[in-house]
């Protein structure tokens, strides 16, 4: 089985992520015919691939220096502080605008999950 540079893989993943929010933005546009739902599904999105690629650079950071815990640490409580705040912005709103929020959220885990699949597939192929 061929290896595939980290870099192709992240790539992969976020544009993966990118065409799945697409098709859930034109999907909640179509059903719900509210424009305020598509920026709160995107608003979630986004915080999605903005903590993804926080975790990357930091996880990489720690590893390459053998130090930098407290940064690790600290990104991460900042993530949950602004996933926070806008879950609390949001929620004052309505009720479907936080399941919006959270499926927003979870593009990314989809997204990570097709490409888990994708490697099952292709290791299916290879043979190995």
């Amino acid at each position: 089985m061929k290896k595939e540079k980290s870099e192709i893989l992240i790539r992969r993943i976020f544009v993966r992520g990118l065409i799945l929010s697409l098709l859930i933005i034109l999907t909640i546009f179509i059903f719900t015919k509210s424009l305020l739902y598509c920026i709160m599904f995107s608003v979630g999105s986004g915080i999605s691939f903005l903590g993804y690629f926080l975790m990357i650079r930091v996880v990489d950071r720690v590893i390459g220096k053998r130090k930098g815990i407290g940064i690790f640490l600290l990104t991460g409580l900042g993530k949950l502080v602004l996933i926070s705040a806008v879950f609390i912005l949001i929620s004052r709103y309505s009720e479907p605008a936080v399941l919006f929020y959270l499926l927003g959220l979870s593009v990314i885990i989809f997204s990570i999950v097709g490409e888990g699949g994708r490697q099952v597939f292709r290791s299916f192929k290879d043979g190995t």
